[in-house]
């Protein structure tokens, strides 16, 4: 400190202006003082590794103040009291600074596909946080600020998840690329690691066809051959190459595929050192079902009354045409280049006719489209026939015991039909009266009508013996086998080129590629497709009816049905006075329509619906 007098000398010897002069600048002289200046040193907070370091001011200086966050990651206890917000901090207090810390965590699970072949590993990876207080040196008010460390487990390793899937029972084939992601994962992941081991096929034993030579034809350019000789091999015989069972992930064994077994051979063909060879002439057919050597039977000329009735278990081909009275049955199919006029055809494969059908009447597929209700009215008459004929049994073993037996035996069989069993008397009543066509034609049928007809019916019913009773039955059953013979899965179709005041039927489809029908009854198990016109008639098919012109301008009535609810019909040009009906739904028109395709209105009253048009 100065000292009094120096204070005074300074004040008496200060300088003075000038009262004639301008005001100068005023200048003070420099004091030599042995006191050096000194500045005033504050409090601070130093921050390293979570640790807060404090300093104290001089006696002039302040204190240190850290702010410590609202934040429940941090704890700051001074003195054993937790602080929150601005803190005035000296070097005498015991600071205390815990932050929070999670842990990462990894855990392997797996889960198996639903055809157990398959083991999926699956990696849940949750990380883990560590927080420290963010570093700072000789700071006078110290936020303290929290930094994050994103904390990851180390990954499981190869080893590890082998040891756990084979802990765990699984067995099979190690994927390795699923394994080594799995094993290496340090995020959540999904893989394959396993497989179980899928069952070998192998091929089961088959028949493979041998490629036949081929035939040319006049203008040299080939087509298959259409029939074969006896002799030639058809097909040979391909050993079944076993497989190998499978297992899946838990080691159950899985068993290969059963194999379908050989098609069925049919009376053409026989097996000779692996090799099916045909036994006779004629057409191959070849399906996963059957393989056969059907019999072909090509008339080279016009087929007319004088050549009888062709009846032929196999195709028939008639290179001229079907003239009147002729009568075809075939098992296979019928294929004429012609014509058919007046005559009786048909196919249980189906019928084809190049040119007209006139006045004639074709069935395709007969078994499925005409035997069909006689072979259900067979089969329940035949258990009628059975009880009386066991009945009848029974009580002529107890007449021939008495004296008078030759006066009373031929009634029996006719008081036990009045008596005992009227619905067998109606069946044979029924079989009798039965008009189609084409049973007329069947001359076992007619064998079995004259039968019922001499002995069961009329004074002749009073005189039947026990023969009698036999033979009925057995040419019952013996018909049964005949239609079932006939029965085959596939569908007929008839095509021909025009149809005229004739009757055709097909199983399937009926196809008229020519000018159309005139006057004439078609009923098909599945559609009629007329390429030209119809004029006159009746069509009835089951799905769809596509007709190009129905009817005439002059208006000669036309009918067309369809039985099916969701069937169609189509017709591009339909004259007047033309009735047209799907399912309940019926039409007829009074005027000229163009493009017109009718199918039933749903969900309507069907004596109201009128149907919906297109």
């Amino acid at each position: 400190m100065r000292s009094l007098l120096e204070k005074v000398r300074h004040w008496l010897f200060k300088p003075r202006l000038s009262r004639s002069s301008e005001p100068e600048t005023q200048s003070f002289p420099s004091f030599e003082s042995n006191e050096e200046i000194r500045s005033v040193r504050h409090g601070t907070v130093t921050v390293v590794n979570n640790q807060l370091i404090v300093s104290d001011p001089d006696d002039e200086g302040s204190f240190a103040i850290i702010v410590i966050p609202d934040d429940p990651r941090l704890t700051v206890v001074i003195d054993g009291q937790k602080c929150v917000g601005e803190v005035v901090v000296h070097e005498n207090q015991h600071i205390e600074v815990s932050l929070a810390k999670s842990l990462p965590s990894i855990q392997f699970s797996t889960k198996v596909t639903k055809d157990n072949m398959e083991v999926i590993g699956r990696i849940d990876v949750k990380p883990g946080e560590e927080h420290r207080l963010r570093d700072m040196h000789g700071a006078h008010r110290a936020v303290l600020e929290i930094e994050t460390i994103d904390l990851r487990p180390d990954p499981l390793g190869t080893g590890e998840i082998v040891a756990r899937l084979e802990s765990a029972g699984y067995v099979g084939v190690l994927d390795p690329t699923g394994v080594e992601t799995i094993a290496q994962a340090k995020d959540t992941t999904e893989c394959i690691v396993l497989r179980g081991t899928p069952p070998v096929p192998g091929r089961a034993a088959r028949y493979r066809r041998v490629e036949l030579p081929k035939v040319h034809d006049p203008l040299q350019r080939q087509m298959p051959i259409t029939s074969i000789g006896l002799g030639t091999t058809v097909a040979v015989l391909e050993p079944e190459i076993p497989g190998t069972p499978g297992r899946d992930v838990f080691g159950r064994e899985i068993p290969c595929s059963v194999h379908r077994s050989l098609p069925t051979l049919g009376q053409g063909v026989i097996e000779v050192n692996d090799r099916l060879v045909a036994v006779r002439s004629g057409r191959l057919l070849f399906t996963k079902n059957r393989i056969d050597v059907i019999p072909e039977l090509v008339i080279d000329h016009d087929l007319s009354s004088k050549d009888g009735k062709v009846e032929f278990d196999g195709d028939v081909v008639v290179l001229g045409s079907v003239l009147d009275g002729s009568y075809i049955k075939a098992m296979g199919t019928v294929r004429v280049n012609g014509g058919v006029f007046h005559s009786t055809v048909l196919g249980e494969r189906g019928v084809s006719v190049q040119d007209a059908i006139v006045g004639s009447q074709i069935v395709a597929g007969a078994s499925k489209l005409v035997y069909t209700r006689i072979y259900e009215m067979l089969k329940k008459g035949i258990v009628e026939y059975e009880k009386f004929q066991a009945e009848f049994q029974e009580l002529l073993g107890h007449a021939r015991q008495r004296i008078d037996q030759g006066t009373h035996l031929g009634l029996l069989a006719d008081a036990l039909l009045t008596t005992r069993h009227p619905d067998l008397e109606r069946f044979l009543q029924s079989f009798c009266n039965e008009t189609d066509g084409v049973l007329n034609a069947d001359d076992r049928y007619r064998q079995i009508v004259r039968e019922i007809r001499s002995k069961w019916f009329g004074i002749g019913r009073t005189n039947i013996t026990e023969q009698h009773v036999m033979a009925l039955h057995h040419m019952l059953v013996d018909y049964i086998f005949h239609i079932e013979s006939m029965k085959h899965t596939e569908t007929a179709t008839v095509k021909a080129a025009s149809i005229t005041s004739s009757s055709v039927r097909a199983s399937g489809s009926i196809v008229v590629t020519g000018p159309g029908t005139y006057a004439s009854s078609l009923e098909a198990g599945n559609s009629i497709v007329i390429r030209g016109s119809m004029r006159g008639g009746f069509l009835v098919a089951q799905n769809l009816i596509d007709i190009e012109e129905m009817g005439t301008p002059f208006g000669i009535e036309s009918s067309a049905k369809v039985d099916n609810p969701s069937g169609r019909i189509r017709i591009r040009l339909r004259h007047p006075n033309t009735v047209l009906q799907v399912g309940h739904t019926r039409d007829r028109n009074l005027a000229v329509e163009y493009n017109t395709v009718l199918w039933e209105e749903r969900n309507e009253d069907p004596n109201t619906a009128r149907g919906q048009f297109a």
